[in-house]
């Protein structure tokens, strides 16, 4: 049963970014919704949180409780070290980078697929293996 505590996790997390990016308080930023609890415009429908947060001071404590909300959050950088390593868990190492050129189509795009589904990006796969974007794409499915 959702109990709503996720979306109340994402609705601070959103309202608070301008705070985690040492921009201003949610409650100073100019493009935040923050204020339109109090007063929404007709397009927006604050019912579902006011029928939790039924009060103004409420709000404005729930928003500024410090809190250690994450949402999507992805702090792990795979530089090209990491990324080598798994492209040569799939390709033979191959200073010519022919191990991927020399595999048929199909098992060619089977690999890159493999290699992107790990967190590989584009860029990097492009890189590591000499392997054109639009190939890649394809690959992947991103057409």
């Amino acid at each position: 049963m959702d109990d709503g505590r996720y979306f109340f996790t994402v609705f601070r997390y959103i309202l608070n970014n301008p705070q985690k990016a040492g921009i201003c308080s949610a409650s100073k930023y100019g493009w935040s919704s923050y204020w339109d609890y109090f007063n929404p415009p007709e397009y927006m429908d604050f019912s579902y949180v006011k029928k939790f947060i039924d009060n103004g001071e409420r709000y404005r404590k729930f928003i500024g409780t410090e809190n250690d909300d994450s949402c999507m959050e992805y702090d792990e950088k795979h530089d090209d070290t990491w990324a080598e390593e798994i492209v040569r868990e799939y390709v033979p190492e191959d200073k010519n980078q022919k191990g991927l050129k020399s595999m048929d189509k199909n098992e060619r795009f089977d690999v890159l697929k493999k290699i992107h589904g790990r967190g590989v990006t584009l860029r990097q796969i492009e890189r590591l293996t000499g392997v054109s974007r639009p190939t890649i794409k394809k690959a992947i499915g991103d057409r």
